[in-house]
């Protein structure tokens, strides 16, 4: 009697394991509502490389490889990119003076 009724709590069990991984292996299968369409009436952004030239281009390169030479010219650069920055997003140069407040603050430097 114990071993008819270890068997049928065994077969229950395993029915309700078959159920769970049929139900879960159905439940997660990518709909096609869902995939990625192909819109082909997107439109895409366009390069205007008229504008520029293949010298201007090749001097902004060498500027930027330039300035990377000397640790000095980096600092400088930066800063000047944080002006451009802070003309262009007053209202976003927060964060980047307050790191900075941040770290003169813990090393002590005013």
């Amino acid at each position: 009697m114990k071993c008819l009724i270890s068997m049928f709590y065994k077969s229950i069990l395993v029915t309700v394991l078959v159920s769970l991984i049929g139900w879960l292996s159905f439940s997660f299968v990518i709909e096609p509502a869902s995939a990625a369409s192909s819109n082909k009436n997107r439109i895409e952004p366009s390069l205007n490389l008229e504008n520029q030239s293949i010298e201007n281009r090749e001097k902004a390169y060498e500027e930027e490889v330039n300035i990377g030479d000397k640790p000095e010219d980096l600092e400088k650069q930066y800063e000047k990119n944080l002006q451009e920055y802070h003309k262009q997003n007053p209202d976003e140069g927060g964060l980047v003076d307050q790191a900075k407040g941040l770290l003169e603050k813990a090393t002590g430097n005013n």
